[in-house]
């Protein structure tokens, strides 16, 4: 008898007794330590070739089976095609920081655009600092808080309610406010040679209360919204008024926590960060609090889940830990031109609340999905940004408020980019 005649595979994923779909992880596994262990017994000279190939189809074909069922569970908020990444390629260690002064008051997040260093910040007096990425100067401080005409109420996050864009030359900045229900356009060269806030409404006729906004086209855009009692995430596109959806869309939708106590916390298990390349028209999003990213398009020509280890996180699973065990996995996402990248804080809550354990890491992947290179830091940071002019990546902690860059020009030649 053939040795694999052991292991009972069967070609198909079955029912357990209680009629639960039984899935293959750990048992893919196991067999694939049996299987090492048992061609240590055989002759090598013999026949290898056709063995290897078998038991390379039978495992290809238990983790599609797998896969499949995984991303049609309610408890997995992912695509068919998965890819498990437990090691990077490239590994770089970054220890020579440079420390950065910079005069702003209350930053939280930045963004690096063209020759600027933006600023989410918390004061009222201005939201937003520009500062000169030459000298470090601050150029100005703009969006006031108040609840007049072209004010804020709360600070617009660059990363979650801002899209950057470029029209005829000139660099502008959309903002969605989430109480007004009013996405506003900036002109950014016009705010800077004046120095002061060039600003209008660009679409006076949003949903409210977005968890994310995402331009697409000047009148497109993709939006998630609370649905079914804080229990899922719902994606759509939003275009000229009208709401549209996808497969893709509304596969990642089924994703769900179950209804109960604390569930205003409980629901950032399947919240998301989302931004949009408009260069490779392809979205990426990144849960918080779970280990994995998705890479899609709109349509449905492509759509690839990418997790970090060998196993996915389920959501039902994580929503069974109490609160101070909750790992907030991934904290910033940054899309660029040739690759994007993410910070994997990988800290629990009661970590991040009485002093964290773990140094964070930088994730590079391509525009398939595929890991590049891993960067591991000496010091925290929850936000960081490429200026590629000089080969220098800035690192920004808002806990601390901390503000330093790294020379990374070796690692972006390492990586073939050009820039």
């Amino acid at each position: 008898m053939h040795f694999l005649d052991h292991y009972h595979i069967h070609m198909h994923c079955e029912q357990g007794n209680n009629g639960q779909k039984l899935f293959f992880s750990e048992w893919t596994h196991v067999l694939k330590v049996k299987v090492l262990s048992t061609f240590k017994n055989y002759n090598l000279m013999r026949n290898n070739l056709i063995t290897i190939i078998v038991i390379i189809s039978i495992l290809s074909i238990i983790s599609a089976c797998n896969d499949k069922n995984l991303s049609s569970s309610k408890y997995y908020m992912i695509f068919d095609s998965i890819e498990y990444v437990e090691k990077f390629p490239r590994t770089y260690s970054l220890e020579n920081h440079i420390d950065v002064d910079i005069d702003v008051i209350g930053y939280y997040v930045f963004n690096i655009v063209d020759s600027l260093l933006i600023f989410s910040t918390t004061n009222p007096e201005g939201f937003w600092s520009f500062v000169s990425l030459s000298d470090m100067t601050v150029i100005g401080q703009f969006l006031k808080k108040g609840q007049g005409p072209n004010e804020f109420l709360f600070s617009p996050s660059i990363q979650t309610a801002t899209n950057f864009f470029k029209d005829n030359g000139k660099q502008y900045a959309a903002i969605y406010d989430s109480q007004k229900a009013k996405v506003y356009k900036i002109d950014i060269n016009e705010t800077i040679r004046r120095k002061v806030l060039d600003i209008s409404i660009m679409k006076d006729s949003i949903p409210p209360y977005l968890m994310n906004f995402v331009m697409l086209e000047i009148d497109c855009f993709l939006c998630k919204e609370l649905y079914g009692k804080y229990t899922q995430q719902l994606r759509y596109i939003m275009k000229n008024g009208l709401k549209e959806s996808s497969a893709n869309l509304e596969k990642l939708n089924r994703a769900i926590v179950e209804n109960g106590s604390n569930m205003g916390y409980y629901f950032n298990i399947i919240s998301t960060m989302t931004k949009f390349s408009l260069e490779k028209n392809l979205i990426v999003e990144m849960p918080v609090m779970l280990n994995y990213l998705n890479l899609y398009s709109i349509n449905e020509n492509f759509g690839k889940t990418i997790c970090i280890g060998n196993k996915l996180d389920n959501i039902n699973n994580i929503q069974k830990q109490k609160y101070p065990d909750l790992v907030e996995t991934f904290f910033d996402l940054r899309l660029f031109k040739d690759f994007w990248g993410v910070v994997f804080l990988n800290e629990n809550e009661l970590s991040l609340e009485t002093g964290r354990k773990n140094l964070p890491s930088i994730f590079f992947f391509d525009w398939k999905g595929k890991p590049l290179a891993e960067l591991k830091l000496n010091k925290h940071l929850t936000s960081f940004d490429i200026d590629f002019n000089t080969g220098f990546l800035y690192g920004l902690d808002s806990i601390e408020e901390d503000f330093f860059k790294y020379d990374i020009n070796h690692i972006l030649a390492g990586l073939a980019i050009k820039w």
